[in-house]
C-alpha cells in the first residue's frame, strides 16, 4: 500500500512497510498506542559564500568580527554613496565638498543634511562644554573682524561661614586682574535674609591666565576691546562622607541681571534654579553660561568684566564645610595690543538656531554636566546636520580642533561616531 505526500514543495513516496517496519507488529499487537509520525526533512539549502570586509569596502577602522555587521555596514556605505543620484547613473567625480549630504529619516524618507560653518560649531561646543572645547571659539555674530582668542581657568576654595551658608558668585571676566569670583570663607557671617554683598570676610579670585589686564582694556592710547564667549563655574563637596549634608542651589539669572544685592529668600524661589544634594565621589555642581541675553553682551567692550554676578552656586550645610571651585572661560579681543589674531566667522542663521535651542534649554534649569549632551543633539537637529555629516564635512583632525571630545561621540549609529 502506497501513498503520495507533498512536503515543502516536493513530492515524496512512502510505503507503510518501510516507514513502520520497526513498529508494525507492536502496533498491531497493541503494545504501543500509535507509531511515530516520520516527516521528510527539509532539503538543505546551499549557503552563500560571504565576502570579506575588505571585499565589501568596509573601512578598516570599523571592521568587526561579525560577518552580519560587516554586511550591514557595507550596505549602508553603498546606499550613502548613491544618495541623490538617479538610478543607473554613475557617481560623478570631483564633486564640491559644499554639497549637502542626505540621510534616511525615521520613516524611511530622505532628508537633507546641511553643512555647518566652523565658527558656529566651535561656538556651540564652547557653550555646552567650555572645559574641554579647544581654544579658538568666537561669537558668530557681528562684523567678521579678526580677533585674538583666549581660554583660561582658575581653581579655588569655598568655605561655609559661621552660620552654615556660603556661595560662589561668578562674573564673566575680560581682564586677568579683575575679580571674577566672590566667595565666602570660614569667618563669613550672613544668613538667608542677607544680600550677598553684605556677607562679611569674602575672598575673590581672578582669571589670571587671560592675556590682558584691566588697565590695558581701559587705556585709550592703545584701543583694546573684548567680549566674553563662553564659560562655566562649578563646585564640589570636599569634606568627609560622614559630614556630607545640606543643599546646593545652582542658578543662572535668566536675564543676566546682577545677583549681588539679592538674598537667598529671593533667588531660591527662581524657577530657573536647581537644588541638589552635595554629590558623592567628587561629582560637580555646574552652572554654564548659556549665551548673550542682549545686544551689549554680543559686542566688544572696553570694560574689564561682563555682566556682573549673574551665575551663582549657593550652599547650605555645616559651618566650615569646604567646597572646591573651578571656573573656565573663552574670550576674544580686538585692538592694537592683540597678537596672533585669527579669522572670526559670521553666521547669523546658525547663530540664531544655536541660541534658540540653548536658551530654551536653560529656561528650566542651568546648563550642567547632566543635560548638555542632550542639548547638543537638539542643536545638531536644529542645524540640520548630524555628527556623521560633521566628520564628512570637516574631517576628524579639523573637527577635533573645534569640538569637545565629550560631544564628538553624540550620534545615532556606528557610522556617526
Amino acid at each position: 500500500m502506497t501513498r503520495n505526500r507533498r512536503a515543502y514543495g516536493r513530492a515524496e513516496r512512502f510505503t507503510y512497510t518501510q516507514v513502520f517496519s520497526s513498529h508494525y507488529k507492536s502496533f498491531m499487537n497493541g503494545n504501543i498506542a500509535r507509531p511515530p509520525i516520520v516527516r521528510p526533512q527539509r532539503p538543505r539549502r546551499r549557503l552563500r559564500t560571504r565576502k570579506t570586509a575588505f571585499q565589501l569596502g568596509v573601512p578598516s577602522e570599523i571592521v568587526t568580527t561579525d560577518a552580519a555587521t560587516n554586511h550591514a555596514l557595507a550596505r549602508i556605505a553603498q546606499l550613502e554613496s548613491r544618495v541623490g543620484l538617479p538610478r543607473g547613473k554613475p557617481r560623478r567625480r570631483n564633486r564640491s565638498r559644499a554639497r549637502a549630504f542626505r540621510r534616511t529619516g525615521p520613516n524611511g524618507s530622505m532628508k537633507t543634511l546641511h553643512n555647518v560653518e566652523p565658527c558656529t560649531l566651535h561656538y556651540a561646543s564652547a557653550l555646552l562644554d567650555p572645559e574641554y572645547t579647544p581654544c579658538g571659539a568666537c561669537i558668530p555674530y557681528g562684523y567678521p573682524q579678526p580677533s585674538q582668542k583666549a581660554k583660561a581657568f582658575l581653581r579655588g576654595k569655598m568655605v561655609l561661614g559661621t552660620t552654615g551658608f556660603g556661595f560662589c558668585l561668578f562674573t564673566p571676566p575680560l581682564g586677568n586682574d579683575t575679580a571674577c569670583i566672590a566667595t565666602t570663607t570660614s569667618t563669613s557671617v550672613g544668613g538667608v535674609g542677607n544680600a550677598l554683598n553684605t556677607y562679611t570676610n569674602q575672598t575673590n579670585f581672578a582669571m589670571a591666565k587671560l592675556p590682558f589686564t584691566s588697565a590695558q582694556l581701559t587705556n585709550p592710547a592703545n584701543p583694546l576691546t573684548g567680549r566674553f564667549v563662553a564659560g562655566l563655574v562649578k563646585v564640589r563637596y570636599a569634606g568627609t562622607e560622614a559630614g556630607r549634608n545640606g543643599t546646593v542651589l545652582c542658578l543662572e539669572e535668566p536675564d543676566h541681571n546682577s545677583l549681588v544685592s539679592s538674598n537667598f529668600s529671593i533667588f531660591s524661589s527662581d524657577i530657573n534654579g536647581l537644588n541638589e544634594r552635595p554629590m558623592p565621589e567628587g561629582q560637580w555642581h555646574t552652572v554654564k553660561w548659556s549665551g548673550p541675553r542682549n545686544r551689549v553682551e554680543t559686542e566688544y567692550t572696553a570694560s574689564a568684566a561682563g555682566s556682573s554676578g549673574c551665575m551663582l552656586l549657593f550652599a547650605s550645610g555645616t559651618a566650615g564645610d569646604v567646597y572646591d571651585i573651578e571656573a573656565y572661560c573663552h574670550c576674544e579681543y580686538v585692538g592694537t595690543p592683540t597678537t596672533g589674531s585669527s579669522s572670526t566667522g559670521t553666521d547669523m542663521d546658525g547663530y540664531s538656531k544655536v541660541m534658540s535651542v540653548v536658551t530654551n534649554a536653560a529656561a528650566s534649569e542651568p546648563l550642567n554636566d547632566f543635560n548638555f549632551k542632550g542639548v547638543f543633539t537638539d542643536v545638531l537637529s536644529s542645524l540640520g546636520t548630524s555628527a556623521g555629516n560633521l566628520v564628512k564635512q570637516h574631517g576628524i583632525r579639523v573637527l577635533s580642533e573645534m569640538m569637545s571630545p565629550t560631544l564628538a561621540n553624540v550620534g545615532r549609529n556606528l557610522l556617526e561616531y
